[in-house]
């Protein structure tokens, strides 16, 4: 749903501890929610991508420039967020559907002193939170600000690896080099136009060449 200050608490993964209360007589057992690692908790189906920037096609364009394609941020939990239009930064549903690749990110790697929170979870749940909160007051545009300077945004809030430059055209570069495809469907609707394209120049090309 559209996203609102602050935010609700994320959903547990699992609860591996125990916080154990003292309550009169009894001891409560309230289950505290732990950092996924690395890898844990990706889950395409239910687009679940912890610590990650999210990719799908922004057609047509992404048919011939396979690297322009809308973004979002997924917060420790793996809830994604994105810039979807003026004034809204929509949480859990995407604007084209699920995710089709992915880039996971290390919280470790959080260089921001000023950030809220006690571990790299908090951390990077405040950043995200924050850009997010900064994004639901702009305008949105296909130029500027769109969904990839929101998702820049973000991680320049939390100076990840020690950069605080981070924009449009570096988000996109990270994702097709570094990224990872949601499965076989991911790989066929991230590149599959582009390769249908490339193959019709290529038979176009020899076809001219010999008519």
């Amino acid at each position: 749903g559209k996203m609102a200050a602050g935010g609700g608490a994320p959903a547990a993964f699992d609860a591996p501890t125990t916080l154990h209360i003292d309550n009169m007589d009894d001891d409560l057992h309230v289950p505290a929610r732990r950092a996924p690692k690395l890898g844990e908790g990706i889950d395409f189906k239910n687009n679940r991508f912890p610590y990650c920037v999210v990719w799908q096609p922004f057609p047509p364009l992404t048919w011939f420039l396979p690297f322009i394609g809308h973004t979002g941020i997924g917060d420790s939990s793996g809830r994604v967020f994105d810039f979807q239009g003026p004034y809204t930064i929509i949480e859990d549903d995407m604007m084209l559907g699920k995710a089709t690749r992915y880039l996971q990110l290390d919280p470790s790697k959080i260089r921001a002193k000023n950030l809220p929170g006690s571990s790299d979870m908090e951390r990077w749940d405040s950043a995200v939170h924050a850009g997010c909160d900064d994004y639901s007051r702009k305008i949105h545009c296909i130029i500027y600000p769109n969904c990839n300077h929101h998702v820049a945004h973000c991680l320049n809030k939390m100076k990840y690896g020690g950069w605080s430059h981070f924009e449009m055209f570096q988000l996109q570069f990270m994702v097709l080099a570094f990224g990872r495809n949601c499965g076989l469907r991911g790989l066929l609707i991230s590149f599959g136009p582009f390769a249908v394209f490339l193959v019709a120049l290529a038979v176009g090309l020899v076809f001219t060449k010999w008519s």
